[in-house]
């Protein structure tokens, strides 16, 4: 079990990032801002850190600090940006991005890889897309999610995420 700290400033999304990892046995700590992030990583141990891009990384200089005072512990960016709009913001290329809306199993694909542990097995990978395409089903029955006053349907699961 590995202890990952995602940060995100959107409330649905943390919970659902939140969620999502827990499943995947993961102690999750959740905050919605950086300088709360800042100060847990400065007082325990992260694994992984899972960030909405423009709170941790806004810019080089801040995921540089991050990377020289928490060098061996992986960033994760989970973004709602393009490609384009990534380089505005100047986050590192080498910074593995997932862009929202993302999969959760390509989620969970991502942290494994970034903490080197054995990728999901093919009945593991079918379990997966079973559970999230019912949870998506449930979700946006009742209308998708709401995030800062707009709401958002969760997109179709592809059937090979890999």
């Amino acid at each position: 079990m590995a202890k990952i700290l995602v940060v995100d400033d959107e409330p649905s999304v943390l919970a659902v990032v939140s969620r999502a990892l827990r499943e995947d046995d993961h102690e999750v700590i959740a905050v919605s801002n950086g300088q709360t992030a800042w100060e847990i990583a400065m007082a325990e141990r992260m694994d992984v850190v899972v960030s909405n891009g423009r709170i941790l990384g806004h810019g080089k200089a801040l995921t540089e600090a991050w990377r020289s005072r928490f060098p061996d512990t992986p960033i994760l960016y989970v973004h709602d940006q393009s490609q384009v709009q990534r380089a505005l913001f100047q986050l590192p290329a080498d910074v593995p991005t997932l862009f929202k809306p993302f999969d959760l199993t390509a989620l969970k694909v991502a942290v494994r890889r970034l903490l080197g542990t054995p990728l999901p097995t093919q009945p593991e990978l079918s379990f997966l897309l079973e559970e999230q395409q019912a949870a998506a089903r449930s979700i946006n029955a009742r209308g998708g999610l709401s995030a800062t006053g707009a709401s958002y349907a969760l997109p179709a699961v592809a059937a090979d995420p890999l």
